[in-house]
């Protein structure tokens, strides 16, 4: 057999070795080296090429699918003066081409309109009204009388004489709003919803009132108007139909202003949503509550939207035509828009409404689209070769197709787009993430494969035959330190036995306490003798694998406080005495009895031996819900830290000052191990030097309450 002090010899020759194998494998490499470094230059420049095609051909699709938008367009010879065509027209091209989304157009005085919002199409007067000189004569009287003289009388006689000569409908509407105000003015609240009516059906023909759309002005007026005369259900009819038409209306405010009316509707909506019914039934449920909520949502979006395009896209567009002046062709833009870059196109539509300059036709790419239905077409025809892979990446590193995500040190080539999505890049890639180098060094693999495996076989059979000589070198010191250990434990019980039996036998002890004490050492002796030797008979049959117990329905309590009763007096002898803290209930398990006696022996047997100056060994049972933890506890010399993962291992034992002075097998936690595992259980030990050490083990029981411990 290998003895220790072979293992440094050995060592030695397998690192001679592994030098003589290494060798030639190194110069092998070297005299590749030239011709991997050609051959990976070569995989570059096609995996390059390879990468610039996919990425004109999908550019060259997205240009055509744009040019024949703009071809379509400008056949329709759409009249872009009606706001109702002009959103047709953007509803339509939404519909019909799914690689654009959120189309919108911009005439040359940066008007805007979607297919839901528009924003500088309707523009306010920069005067509410042009009066005669007799009329506004008259306006002018009525107001100095509401508001300096605080005359509300006077000013709606005032008022109502401006009214007749009216001659437009925006003047109609200015001169109506001033009326209603009065009248609320003077409490005559259902004269002034009267007069808000009218307003209201001015709204078609008269946009706005001022700077602020008619129909906001008769509505909110009429449901504060409903509001003073105790009529909450036609209050929130007013309502109702101001918030839908706030959602619907293509009227010209900012997104802040947009959001201030919506917000300020829902909520006058909601604080009476709870409060009014009709006939019994709530006129706002939660259904209807959350409709509105999500038109609201949609409108304010869009808005928003519409407001980020006029900021932000339409500058950048303006900028991009002045500079081109006579290019009516497809041009793209990237803007940010939440710490994301859209990419933009548009074009110019010349031929509709050309009294009002040229309109601008612009939109967003739905990248995801256009990636999702281009590329697996254009892939079809392209032969990447092998496990290659062709990836699309946005401007975050996120990868867009396919739906892999190779690492980003193993890209083969990586080029940015031209002109559509400028952002995004193009990346060949192996789904293992190998380089250009290792891709090379593959294909010259198989010249060096019989020289590697074979260097791989070697190395791993001197490195096993090593290893197995130490753990054989190992063992055998081990079993002959169990050998030892085991024959000094019989040796010692059995010569005290025969020494006390001859002093016995010759008749030389008169005294018969003295005679009643070597009698129970003698017993004392044996029952040491009996339990060693069951606990190597216990081993050989765990070791041989037919150890068998014999499980039945029995109390864990009762047992332990059995075992403790039985080898209290012997454990006493030895100067020790045992703090138990047992529950007052039984706990039924599944166990052998005698299995569980003799794991606990074997903890108390160790808590004797390494005790040190301290005679205080616990004891405690604790019952859970569905298991029982049997611990014990010693004072003693404890166990290091870095012996705890072994201790339950067979013939070891800690390396300390206390363990080489005390005989022992080394089997004792071995055996408790092999014991809680066989009924289902695990053992726990807690220790540290100096302070002792507690070894638990956990059985499953049946379910029981908790337990008063006694």
């Amino acid at each position: 057999m290998t003895r220790v002090r072979d293992a440094p010899a050995t060592v030695k020759i397998l690192l001679i070795a592994i030098i003589l194998i290494l060798l030639p494998g190194a110069v092998l490499s070297y005299v590749s080296y030239i011709s991997v470094n050609e051959r990976a230059r070569r995989l570059e420049a096609g995996y390059r090429g390879t990468l610039y095609m996919v990425r004109d051909r999908f550019e060259l699709d997205v240009l055509r699918l744009e040019q024949a938008l703009l071809t379509s367009l400008d056949s329709a010879d759409a009249d872009l003066r009606s706001l109702t065509v002009s959103r047709q027209l953007l509803t339509r091209v939404a519909a019909n081409h799914p690689w654009l989304r959120r189309p919108f157009l911009a005439d040359a005085d940066g008007a805007l309109v979607t297919a839901s919002t528009s924003l500088g199409w309707l523009k306010p007067p920069t005067r509410s009204i042009s009066l005669a000189p007799a009329l506004e004569d008259l306006i002018s009287r009525a107001e100095a009388a509401e508001f300096l003289h605080k005359d509300s009388a006077g000013a709606l006689r005032l008022y109502a004489r401006a009214l007749e000569p009216t001659r437009s409908a925006e003047e109609r509407a200015e001169v109506l709003s001033r009326i209603g105000r009065c009248h609320f003015k003077l409490g005559d609240y259902r004269g002034g919803i009267e007069d808000y009516r009218k307003l209201l059906d001015l709204s078609q023909t008269a946009p706005t009132v001022g700077e602020i759309p008619t129909f906001i002005v008769a509505l909110s007026q009429l449901a504060d108007g409903y509001a003073a005369a105790k009529d909450d259900t036609a209050r929130i009819d007013a309502l109702l139909q101001l918030h839908q038409r706030l959602v619907d209306s293509p009227w010209d405010v900012a997104a802040t202003a947009c959001e201030y009316y919506l917000k300020q509707t829902s909520r006058d909506l909601e604080v009476h949503a709870a409060t009014l019914s009709n006939g019994g039934r709530s006129v706002l449920d939660a259904h209807r509550m959350g409709t509105l909520k999500r038109l609201e949502t949609d409108r304010l979006e869009n808005a928003r939207h519409l407001d980020w395009i006029r900021r932000t896209v339409l500058p950048e567009m303006q900028s991009e035509q002045n500079r081109n002046l006579a290019d009516a062709s497809v041009r793209h833009i990237s803007a940010k828009r939440e710490r994301a870059l859209v990419s933009v196109g548009y074009f110019r539509m010349d031929s509709a409404a050309p009294d009002r300059g040229p309109w601008t036709l612009g939109y967003e790419l739905n990248e995801d689209h256009l990636v999702g239905s281009l590329l697996p077409r254009i892939l079809e025809h392209v032969d990447l070769g092998g496990d290659i892979r062709i990836a699309i990446l946005d401007e975050a590193g996120q990868v867009r197709f396919p739906r892999v995500n190779p690492a980003s040190s193993g890209f083969l080539a990586a080029g940015h787009f031209v002109e559509i999505l400028p952002s995004w890049q193009v990346v060949v890639f192996h789904p293992d993430g190998r380089s250009i180098n290792e891709l090379a060094w593959r294909e010259k693999a198989t010249s060096l494969a019989f020289l590697g495996g074979t260097l791989v076989v070697m190395i791993l059979g001197i490195s096993l035959t090593v290893r197995a000589a130490a753990h054989e070198v190992a063992l055998s010191k081990l079993k002959s330190d169990f050998v030892s250990n085991v024959s000094h434990e019989l040796k010692t019980p059995l010569a005290l036995i025969r020494m006390f039996g001859e002093t016995l036998e010759s008749d030389l002890v008169e005294d018969e306490a003295k005679r009643r004490e070597f009698y129970r050492i003698i017993r004392a002796e044996s029952e040491r003798l009996t339990h060693l030797i069951n606990k190597v008979l216990d081993f050989s049959r765990i070791d041989a694998g037919v150890k068998q117990y014999n499980f039945r329905e029995t109390d864990l309590v009762e047992v332990i406080r059995h075992t403790l009763e039985t080898y209290r007096f012997q454990i006493r002898d030895l100067g020790f005495t045992i703090d138990t803290r047992l529950p007052s209930r039984p706990a039924i398990g599944h166990i052998d009895p005698d299995a569980v006696s003799e794991a606990l022996l074997n903890l108390l047997d160790n808590a004797t031996k390494y005790s040190g100056d301290s005679r205080q060994i616990e004891v405690s049972v604790t019952v859970g819900a569905s298991s029982a933890t049997v611990s014990v506890g010693d004072h003693g010399v404890g166990i290091p830290k870095d012996d705890l993962p072994n201790i339950f291992d067979k013939f070891y034992r800690a390396r300390t000052e206390r363990t080489c002075e005390t005989p022992g097998s080394g089997l004792g936690l071995a055996l408790v191990k092999h014991i809680v595992e066989a009924h289902g259980g695990r053992v726990e030990v807690e220790s540290e030097p100096g302070r002792g050490s507690r070894f638990s083990f956990v059985i499953p029981v049946e379910g029981q309450p908790p337990a008063e411990v006694v």
